[in-house]
């Protein structure tokens, strides 16, 4: 359609062509004889020369669009030629990872147990997502329940109530974080998160990773002086066991 307009465009501009020349021989004559013919003629002219003049920038339009239009069917062919060499990559890895696999497993049933223990990192992964990070670098303390720590009650958290020391003979373990972590306390200044009587949180060690006395699963259960802010003190009934350590504190995300 485009060549077929390109074409009737030429046979236009060749036709205008002729005509200014007639036109042109006929001022010439027509000039002898009367000057308000001579400047129709020239005026009749001037609009052919115009009606030219059009034709050419139609053309014009018509080989830039022509050349767009090729320049984009071969970005087209390009882009899909791409594509389809990608695919054929990866079915060509897929089917090279199947048949590997496929030899690992028929000769030789020891590796059954990394899969299963992949199949274990996946899932200690996914639980890893159900956790959010709180609070970062917390540093953290020890206590144990001796009146010089506490009071004349120390198995007995003042703020909560709760008996310490049965709840770790139970096996939770308790931590007591600063007031301005906490939603019972009163002090003035507060973090964006408080933490409730009871809520149980999970620490991550940064320096001590390894040391499941500064890792693991907690229950919030008492308070420090007001003085501290973003501190916590790990509950211990033997001093044997006292550490320091900064952590995470994460909570279980639900959401």
């Amino acid at each position: 359609m485009k060549n077929k307009l390109k074409k009737t465009a030429n046979n236009f501009i060749t036709y205008l062509g002729y005509s200014i020349v007639f036109f042109g021989v006929i001022i010439s004559i027509a000039s002898a004889f009367s000057p308000s013919i001579r400047q129709n003629m020239e005026k009749r002219i001037e609009i052919e020369r115009e009606h030219q003049r059009e034709a050419h920038e139609a053309n014009l339009v018509l080989d830039i669009e022509k050349k767009d239009k090729e320049k984009e069917i071969v970005d087209i062919n390009i882009k899909l030629n791409k594509e389809l060499s990608d695919i054929n990559q990866k079915i060509t890895n897929n089917k090279i990872i199947y048949h590997q696999s496929q030899g690992v497993i028929n000769s030789n049933s020891e590796l059954l147990e990394d899969y299963k223990y992949n199949d274990e990192l996946t899932k200690a992964y996914e639980e890893s997502q159900k956790k959010k990070i709180i609070y970062k670098d917390i540093f953290f303390t020890s206590y144990n329940p001796e009146v010089g720590q506490t009071d004349s009650t120390p198995c007995i958290a003042g703020g909560t109530g709760m008996n310490l020391c049965n709840l770790y003979k139970e096996g939770v373990r308790t931590i007591a974080l600063s007031q301005d972590m906490i939603t019972w306390s009163k002090v003035p200044y507060k973090q964006k998160h408080q933490f409730k009587a009871g809520d149980k949180v999970v620490l991550e060690s940064t320096d001590y990773p390894d040391d499941p006395r500064c890792n693991g699963e907690f229950t919030v259960g008492d308070a420090l002086n007001a003085r501290y802010q973003l501190r916590g003190d790990l509950f211990f009934p033997n001093r044997k066991d006292n550490i320091s350590c900064k952590a995470h504190i994460l909570i279980y995300n639900y959401e």
